[in-house]
């Protein structure tokens, strides 16, 4: 499955040059490929994280491979 992330700055404009880095939060249960795809590795829930420029985004994804 695939997220996406949008890092925005102070005025909520889109900040392009800002990278993400994508983790998961349970690594036994998914694993990320750094792009945004994490792949299911076993059955359970994980938290998925996307950092950029000092904040992060979370989302939980439950795994059913």
């Amino acid at each position: 499955m695939s997220f996406s992330a949008t890092p925005t700055g102070a005025g909520g404009r889109a900040v392009s040059e800002a990278p993400i880095a994508w983790a998961v939060g349970d690594p036994s249960v998914a694993r990320t490929l750094g792009n945004g795809r994490i792949v299911c590795q076993a059955t359970g829930t994980s938290e998925v994280l996307a950092t950029a420029g000092g904040r992060r985004g979370v989302a939980r994804v439950r795994c059913r491979p």
